[in-house]
């Protein structure tokens, strides 16, 4: 479904994903999007799918919970159980550093689900 091709949401978000490089982002230190920046992959649990996935989840999130806010997103992978990730808004303001931590194992699809929820809320609250 997206391997090389772009695919344009049809919201105000302009969530345009183009994967640039490989089928699998498993093993690929970043993967980019147009709108989703994953640095650190190769730290991402097996059972997430790979950076892809994540900026599909944050991608849905956002057409979801911030319809009419346009942004980038930034995500870095400190480890299999720790997230954080920047939001730069389309007029350039950058928002506070959002973390996620799983104390007590690796992330997981529902964690991972929770923290593209709270970036998209955060993009949604600060938007004019």
């Amino acid at each position: 479904m997206l391997n090389g091709r772009t695919i344009a949401a049809p919201v105000a978000v302009l969530m345009l994903i183009q994967i640039s490089g490989a089928d699998s982002a498993l093993g690929q230190p970043d993967v980019t999007t147009s709108n989703c920046r994953i640095s650190g992959a190769e730290k991402l649990p097996h059972d997430i799918g790979g950076a892809r996935v994540l900026c599909e989840v944050i991608s849905k999130a956002a057409r979801t919970l911030a319809l009419h806010v346009s942004f980038t997103v930034d995500v870095r992978v400190l480890s299999p159980s720790m997230l954080a990730a920047v939001v730069t808004l389309t007029d350039g303001r950058r928002l506070p550093e959002q973390k996620m931590v799983v104390s007590d194992g690796a992330l997981q699809r529902r964690s991972v689900e929770r923290f593209a929820d709270a970036i998209a809320l955060q993009a949604a609250r600060t938007s004019p």
